[in-house]
């Protein structure tokens, strides 16, 4: 099965940057610090904003193939065959053209990671798959949970494309969206998920109708005579890292966890946060008597979610350190499952991730370089902008606005008509101030993803002459659309295949702690 490293480059910092943070080491203050990090410019930003060393290369234990057949749908009138194996990079790149994209690309004949029952595949690849393959009976399975379950996806399987493997028939699978009206949230035609936070997307596939982070919990023991499964409310805004602190200290520290204690346990308010999720959790992490609490809890490596709940790794950070990799400060991630293999050991997962910080760091790299080849041009048009502030107009409005003032104070000396007059002249030039003030600051802005627009704006304009144009092709630079950036991803029941193993060999997670996830109760459903 493929494994996703969430990072290509190595660690480090730039220079006169921030020093990298050894977070298992850090304070608490420094891992509050990270967790707000994390929820405000997202995972993949923090992750390389504290790198000390780059992640962890997982060894590939899946089964793979390249002995498949595959068969391209024929071309609909007027357009071309949808194509196979679409992939985008996880990092966007500045193309030759100076714009910022994440790059397609449509390897032939790539190698596939295939379940081991042979009813679903996937490419084998470094970058991110935009399409699955898999049996009828998988995708009808998966449709038929996902339906149950109020979600907003629907697997669609009609797009004409195939493979044929072990003697068996796998259809191209790709997202489509399910038009409830009993939503808050809403859904263009193409499979956009209008956002790219982790947590958001697989609320979404979860059929959480309200659009909020209320998470409830699954516990369920493997192999072990309770099947009943026990649940635990928390939301990650508010209750977490504290409730999963919580829950790790509960399993580290109690010899025989009870099921029906985990819910009470997890929101009770820590009189000494700081121990909470010590060093104990890492230490107890792969000891043979941990292994049977997993196994009766039905979390970490045992967590196993149906179609339409998903699975959630939250990094267990410790004041004292501990082990584990850690360096990386990843708080969370979600994944919501779509599918299940044929004998239901293998998943098949809808995720994103928060890739603004990836984008704007290039936005940054491509407004510098426009700033300086275009150094001339754009400081005449700051000092243009800056001298239509402060000529006539400017004036004008200062004067007009005083005198404004002290009409209106004796309103028998102007009439209706000559207030109105006044009234719409100060209105346009307080906007043409205002529109040349915010072009100024465009310009001369220290925050380059917003300057850039009006950078290269100004530049075309220089060339075309059309603001309007220049404008327009100016939006198109940064055009990565990374909601749309959604991927799937196969999770597997052999040795370092599951999501909370491959989390933890990551180096993205501090000691991470995965459960079984859905809505909560009250968000699940037909919304009344």
């Amino acid at each position: 099965m493929q494994t996703r490293t969430r990072s290509r480059r190595a660690g480090g910092h730039r220079p006169g940057g921030p020093a990298p943070v050894a977070v298992g080491a850090a304070p608490r203050g420094r891992h509050d610090a990270v967790i707000g990090l994390q929820r405000s410019v997202g995972n993949r930003a923090v992750g390389r904003l504290l790198a000390g060393q780059g992640p962890a290369v997982l060894v590939q234990r899946f089964g793979t193939t390249k002995k498949y057949d595959e068969t391209q749908a024929e071309p609909a009138e007027g357009r071309a065959a949808p194509p196979m194996f679409s992939t985008h990079s996880v990092d966007p790149v500045i193309t030759g053209r100076g714009e910022i994209r994440h790059e397609m690309k449509r390897p032939k004949h790539p190698e596939l990671m295939v379940a081991d029952d042979g009813t679903m595949a996937i490419s084998k690849t470094k970058a991110e798959s935009e399409e699955f393959y898999a049996t009828d009976e998988v995708v009808d399975a998966a449709n038929t949970a996902l339906e149950a379950k109020h979600s907003a996806v629907i697997l669609d399987n009609e797009i004409g494309n195939s493979i044929s493997l072990k003697g068996k028939t796998l259809k191209m699978v790709k997202p489509g969206i399910r038009v409830l009206p009993d939503r808050d949230f809403v859904f263009g035609p193409e499979a956009s998920f209008a956002t790219n936070i982790c947590i958001e997307v697989a609320q979404k596939v979860m059929g959480n109708v309200h659009g909020n982070y209320n998470t409830q919990a699954v516990f369920q023991g493997v192999d072990d005579e309770d099947t009943d499964a026990k649940t635990a409310d928390f939301t990650p805004q508010a209750g977490a890292p504290e409730a999963t602190h919580n829950l790790a200290d509960y399993v580290a520290t109690t010899d025989d966890p009870k099921k029906a204690q985990l819910g009470a346990k997890m929101n009770v308010r820590a009189e000494d946060s700081k121990a909470k999720a010590g060093p104990e959790y890492a230490k107890q992490s792969g000891k043979k008597t941990f292994k049977a609490k997993e196994k009766a809890l039905g979390i970490n490596k045992y967590a196993m979610p149906e179609v339409g709940e998903g699975f959630a790794s939250y990094s267990t950070f410790s004041s004292k350190g501990g082990s584990g990799k850690g360096g990386h400060g990843w708080g969370y991630h979600y994944a919501g499952v779509v599918a299940k293999s044929m004998d239901q050991n293998d998943y098949m997962t809808l995720e994103n991730y928060r890739r603004d910080g990836d984008i704007n760091k290039l936005k940054a790299e491509l407004y510098e370089k426009l700033m300086k080849n275009n150094k001339r041009l754009i400081e005449a048009k700051i000092a243009e902008l800056n001298e239509e502030m402060a000529g006539p107009d400017a004036e004008r409005l200062r004067l007009e606005y005083e005198l404004g003032e002290l009409k209106k104070a004796r309103a028998d000396a102007m009439t209706t008509e000559e207030g109105q007059a006044l009234a719409k002249r100060i209105n346009d030039l307080s906007q043409q101030t205002s529109a040349a003030n915010i072009r100024v600051m465009d310009l001369k802005d220290k925050s380059p993803a917003r300057a850039l627009k009006e950078v290269v704006a100004t530049i075309m304009e220089a060339d075309r002459g059309s603001r309007e144009e220049a404008l327009a092709a100016a939006a198109k630079v940064a055009d990565t659309e990374p909601s749309k950036r959604w991927f799937f991803h196969m999770y597997g029941s052999k040795k370092s295949q599951s999501f909370h193993e491959q989390a933890k060999e990551s180096g993205f997670f501090h000691d991470p702690i995965t459960l079984r996830v859905r809505p909560q109760a009250a968000d699940q459903g037909t919304k009344g």
